[in-house]
C-alpha cells in the first residue's frame, strides 16, 4: 500500500503544479478524441500490471468527469478483478498460493477457511475492497481460497460501487484543490473515519473466527486424547 500512497501524492502535487496546463490542453485533446474501449482497455491494463487501482480511478474521473469517469473505474474494475481472480484459481494457483502464504493476512486467510460460514465469505470479501490491501493481490488471494465465484463477483461489484465513488469523487475535484468547501472536508472525514471502522471490523470478524478455529482445534485435540487413554485403560 505505500508505494500507491506514495503514486498518489505524486500525481496529485504535479496536477496541483500543472493545473492550468494540464487542464487547458491535455485533457481538452483526450476527451475529443478518446474511445471509450480503448481507455477501459488501458485501464484494465494497467491495473494488471501494476496491481493497483485506486489512482487510474482518480486519472479516470480527473480526465472525464465525475460520471465518465466513474463508468469507466467500475467496469475496469470489474474486468480486471475476473482476469486476476480467474488467472489465480486456474492457472496459477500452486505458485500464487507458495508467495501469499509468506505473508499473515493471506495465510491467516487459508488456514481458517475451512470454518467460513456463507455470511462470513460475503462480508470478507466485500470488506476485503476497502482494506489497505493492494487491489490485485486481493484478487489473487480470492482466487486461491475456496469462495464461489458468484459470491466473489456480488462482493466486489458491490464493494467497487462504494469505494470507487469515493475515489472518482476525489479525482473530479481535484481541480477545486484552492477552493475547499465544507462538503468536501465533511466528504473527506467521512471517508477516512469509514476507512478506519471498515479496517477494524475486518480485524475483529477475523479475530473471532480465528479464536474459534483455535478452540475446535483444542476440543479435537481433547478427544482424541481421550481416545487414546481409553485405549490404554483396555491394554
Amino acid at each position: 500500500m505505500n508505494y500507491q500512497l506514495i503514486i498518489v501524492i505524486i500525481f496529485l502535487v504535479i496536477l496541483y503544479i500543472n493545473k492550468k496546463n494540464l487542464t487547458n490542453i491535455y485533457i481538452k485533446e483526450i476527451k475529443k478524441y478518446h474511445s471509450p474501449y480503448k481507455i477501459v482497455t488501458l485501464i484494465v491494463f494497467m491495473h494488471l500490471i501494476t496491481f493497483s487501482q485506486s489512482i487510474f480511478s482518480i486519472i479516470a474521473s480527473f480526465i472525464f468527469g465525475f460520471k465518465l469517469g466513474y463508468i469507466y473505474s467500475i467496469v475496469s474494475v470489474l474486468l480486471s478483478s475476473n482476469i486476476t481472480f480467474f488467472i489465480s484459481r486456474y492457472l496459477l494457483k500452486d505458485n500464487i498460493k507458495k508467495i501469499l502464504t509468506k505473508y499473515e493476512f493471506p495465510n491467516k486467510i487459508l488456514k481458517i477457511q475451512k470454518h467460513f460460514t456463507n455470511i462470513e465469505w460475503y462480508k470478507l470479501s466485500f470488506l476485503s475492497r476497502f482494506s489497505f490491501i493492494p487491489f490485485g493481490i486481493t484478487n489473487l488471494l480470492w482466487g486461491i481460497t475456496e469462495i464461489d465465484y458468484y459470491k466473489y463477483l456480488l462482493t466486489t461489484l458491490f464493494g467497487s460501487i462504494i469505494f470507487i465513488f469515493f475515489e472518482c469523487y476525489i479525482g473530479h475535484n481535484i481541480k477545486y484543490l484552492t477552493e475547499i468547501k465544507s462538503e468536501n472536508i465533511y466528504i473527506i472525514i467521512f471517508s477516512i473515519i469509514f476507512v478506519i471502522f471498515i479496517l477494524y471490523y475486518i480485524d475483529h470478524i477475523l479475530s473471532e473466527i480465528f479464536k474459534r478455529d483455535i478452540d475446535k482445534d483444542k476440543d479435537i485435540n481433547k478427544d482424541k486424547d481421550k481416545d487414546k487413554d481409553k485405549d490404554k485403560d483396555k491394554i
